[in-house]
């Protein structure tokens, strides 16, 4: 770990005018200022004293740094992660620009022994509550028309394609994406809205029945109607999976009164991840707690209820 002796030896400076800059306890010349940022930036890792202590918390923000914890004992994979480190950071940054968001926190992640075996990124989201928007799993209302933001399963398709020996070659991409610019789009167009749920683990079937129960409703789904890639219903074919029940890292379900569901829709293909968005079904009275499909040959069936997850935990 690199300390005030190496800034202040690489920037050509004293320890003490390190000292300054970084504290702000005395008036240095933007020459030298500019010195010491330098020194820091060409720094393997942030130093303890600048971590710990810095007044330098605006420009060490314009810098993007990134704290990491790293065990005192050196591994191949802490090496692997200083080479990722730089792709990630710009992956990070660029997403945030893109959300409209700042990351200022991170979170914890627990894991059982040998099971780091690559990068953990958690994060805490916080928001505000936007006036004249009330929606929630409970709101679900008979007559709603059921909305999904794009094709479904395609997330944990390339997972499950990644993680697993199935010898199966299908060109398959998540469809991981920010959702915020979505959501705000649509709360621009009604604020009508009952519910808004991102389907992430367990796919949009198992958000369809959490609804359903806390709503205490029914749904119908059309199974013509659910996006799913081609590819997607290929891999699910093979292996005898349910698209629905496969994750997604960038897909909400919407329900709203079918008299704005259109115009949802249609503002939906206009944003750059949900181009795919359509109506797959409604909510009704029948059947409370329980998701029925009606079928591409116009029978109707009941969707099952969502079981073990396919994967271990994705997100």
């Amino acid at each position: 770990m690199a300390t005030i002796k190496d800034v202040a030896r690489i920037a050509g400076v004293s320890v003490s005018t390190v000292s300054h800059v970084v504290n702000g306890t005395r008036y240095v010349s933007p020459e030298k200022v500019r010195k010491v940022e330098d020194a820091i930036r060409q720094l393997d890792e942030l130093p303890n004293f600048i971590a710990k202590r810095s007044a330098l918390k605006s420009k060490l923000s314009e810098s993007r740094y990134v704290l990491i914890l790293l065990s005192k004992k050196r591994s191949l994979f802490q090496n692997q992660v200083k080479e990722k480190l730089e792709e990630i950071v710009s992956a990070m940054e660029k997403t945030a620009a893109e959300a409209g968001v700042h990351i200022v926190s991170g979170d914890t992640k627990v894991a059982g022994k040998g099971q780091v075996d690559g990068v953990f990124i958690t994060t805490t989201g916080m928001g505000q509550i936007e006036d004249g928007v009330n929606v929630g799993g409970t709101l679900a209302q008979p007559g709603d028309a059921i909305i999904v933001t794009g094709d479904v399963g395609r997330h944990g398709c390339t997972i499950l394609l990644a993680r697993e020996d199935f010898g199966i070659e299908a060109n398959v991409t998540s469809d991981c994406a920010p959702l915020w610019k979505t959501v705000e789009a649509v709360m621009n167009t009604t604020h009508d809205l009952h519910v808004i749920r991102d389907a992430t683990r367990g796919g949009v079937g198992t958000v369809l029945y959490e609804i359903a129960g806390q709503s205490n409703v029914g749904i119908r789904l059309d199974a013509a109607s659910v996006p799913v890639a081609p590819e997607v219903k290929g891999v699910c074919g093979m292996l005898g999976l349910e698209p629905l029940y496969l994750a997604c890292e960038g897909r909400m379900v919407i329900m709203a009164p079918k008299a704005e569901a259109e115009k949802i829709v249609e503002t939906l293909r206009k944003c750059p991840y949900s181009k795919d968005a359509a109506i797959i079904g409604e909510v009704i009275d029948d059947q409370p707690g329980k998701v029925v499909m009606t079928t591409e040959i116009g029978t109707q069936a009941l969707l099952p209820q969502p079981g073990g997850e396919l994967l271990p935990r994705i997100c």
